[in-house]
């Protein structure tokens, strides 16, 4: 049945809240939302309560958030039939996307949309969809998103130049000081096998074998660590094993001589949020912020040995592949090795 047509409507109700889009204020909080969407299909006639959907700490400058995906599978599966959000900028602060939901999006799946707060409602006014003054609310939403990374982003590039630590997780060998989450302190547990690992390197003994070792004298691994001590971890590639490239993460980490090596990944906008690699010259690296683990002089000596060894070749062979270093295993982050396959007399 189409829209203009239907009578009664199943309502989900749309609720988002992000730090990082200023949400600060009691007005936008997840209890006060729900409960004025609430308030509103029970004295809007014709509108029925459906579900509730809740995305708690996601940015509105995309719509891959779980909730709202989930939402939009209900519309499409005929469990809704009407969109109910508190104002424009919980649906999104992207305006191109916004647009597009709004636009073709919902009225193709014959979904109403409802803002309380800005007085739009797609049955009663099918225009509004359209509407030039929509458009203007969800552009300046976009461009409030914008000025508010901007700030974000200064703000937390001051913290990074003032020897402050705004990373979410303590290196291996750190906690973060109760009384100060901006500075770290040394966690003697993990700290003698940081230092274990260093004087082995400086021994000969290489990542490969330094990674065994830890793994058969069963010293938990990075990820179990964390998990072990309380931390709530949600990272990538979880692993119970140590592997070399975590070894390598280790050696070449500057926290460990009382030194912060910070912003070495960026973005390219607020919206992109595919991470950049930094060239370390665009680093931003503080030092004496916290008592060190290893030695300066050991430290230095450590990133000659690996600068020495290199990526390697052939036996005999001096020069290097053209992507050698460069490419990476998706999986462990490992450095992948060129490797000549015979198969019926032919190289590949």
């Amino acid at each position: 049945m189409s829209q203009t047509n239907q009578k009664e409507f199943r309502a989900g109700l749309y609720i988002r809240l992000s730090r990082e889009d200023g949400d600060k204020g009691t007005s936008d909080s997840i209890l006060n939302q729900e409960k004025m969407l609430k308030n509103f299909v029970e004295e809007k006639e014709g509108i029925t309560f459906g579900n509730c959907y809740i995305d708690e700490d996601y940015t509105g400058t995309n719509f891959k958030r779980p909730s709202f995906q989930r939402m939009m599978n209900d519309i499409k599966q005929g469990r809704i039939n009407s969109i109910v959000i508190k104002d424009l900028s919980r649906f999104g602060r992207n305006f191109i996307e916004s647009s597009r939901y709004i636009e073709d999006i919902l009225p193709n799946l014959n979904c109403r949309f409802i803002s309380v707060l800005d007085n739009v409602d797609s049955y009663e006014n099918p225009e509004i969809n359209t509407d030039l003054l929509l458009r203007l609310k969800n552009l300046i939403h976009d461009n409030n998103s914008q000025e508010i990374s901007k700030k974000v982003r200064a703000v937390k590039d001051m913290q990074r130049r003032e020897g402050k630590y705004i990373c979410p997780f303590a290196p291996y060998g750190y906690v973060k000081d109760p009384n100060n989450k901006h500075r770290l302190i040394i966690d003697e547990d993990a700290a003698h096998n940081v230092r274990n690992i260093f004087d082995w390197y400086l021994k000969g003994m290489g990542m490969v074998r330094i990674a065994e070792k830890l793994n058969r004298l069963g010293i938990l691994s990075l990820s179990e660590y964390k998990k072990r001590t309380g931390k709530n971890i949600n990272l990538k590639n979880k692993t119970n094993s140590w592997y070399p490239n975590a070894i390598r993460h280790i050696l070449s980490n500057k926290a460990y001589i009382g030194a912060l090596d910070q912003k070495r990944v960026t973005t390219r906008n607020y919206k992109d949020r595919k991470l950049i690699r930094l060239k370390e010259e665009d680093h931003i690296i503080v030092y004496d912020t916290h008592e060190p683990i290893i030695e300066r002089y050991k430290f230095n000596n450590v990133q000659e040995m690996i600068k020495s060894k290199g990526p390697r070749t052939a036996p005999g062979r001096q020069k290097l592949y053209l992507f050698s270093g460069f490419l990476r295993c998706a999986d462990c982050d490992s450095s992948m090795i060129r490797s000549n396959t015979v198969s019926k007399g032919k190289n590949y």
